[in-house]
């Protein structure tokens, strides 16, 4: 696990998070989950916050015990919301927060790693590297959005990540 601290933040990222077979089965279901479950309200592409309790294959398994086992490294907590995003030249994402403790983005697939998570506080701002196969943990409260790629490479790579929120464990 690689961490470091900004601002008085802490954030991890472990590399090479699932095995290949998990990845491309979780792909599917990501691609077939927000191209056909449209949320009014909500960015566009993105699932339902229920991915955690809807699928129940070993893949997603793997998943959730990985995410889930890594944030229980950090601190005791409970994972209350997993939503996945596909980002094409379509989609409209803004900064924001969670009104939890922590979140985390699995990049399932990136085309780079500099369209990770750009964070901002007081003024200051910094892009946290989304490799693809990766996990990023972070504060939920901390202001954030994706790193959009190009709309020009959009348009043939969508970036796929998942997102967890979690709360502490009291």
């Amino acid at each position: 696990m690689i961490n470091f601290k900004w601002e008085n933040h802490n954030f991890y990222t472990i590399k090479d998070l699932l095995d290949e077979r998990d990845v491309i089965q979780i792909k599917k279901d990501v691609v077939r989950e927000c191209l056909n479950n449209y949320i009014e309200g909500y960015p566009k592409f993105q699932s339902y916050p229920d991915l955690h309790t809807k699928y129940k294959t070993t893949s997603w398994k793997n998943l959730i015990s990985k995410v889930t086992e890594n944030v229980n490294k950090i601190k005791q907590c409970k994972l209350i919301k997993c939503w996945a995003n596909y980002i094409n030249d379509k989609s409209d994402y803004a900064l924001h927060e969670h009104p939890t403790d922590f979140s985390c983005v699995y990049y399932l697939d990136n085309v780079a790693p500099q369209y990770g998570t750009y964070f901002i506080k007081d003024g200051k701002e910094i892009i946290i590297l989304g490799y693809t196969n990766s996990l990023q943990i972070f504060d939920s409260k901390l202001r954030h959005e994706l790193v959009f790629p190009p709309k020009e490479v959009l348009s043939k790579t969508p970036r796929l990540s998942i997102a967890f929120d979690f709360k502490l464990d009291l």
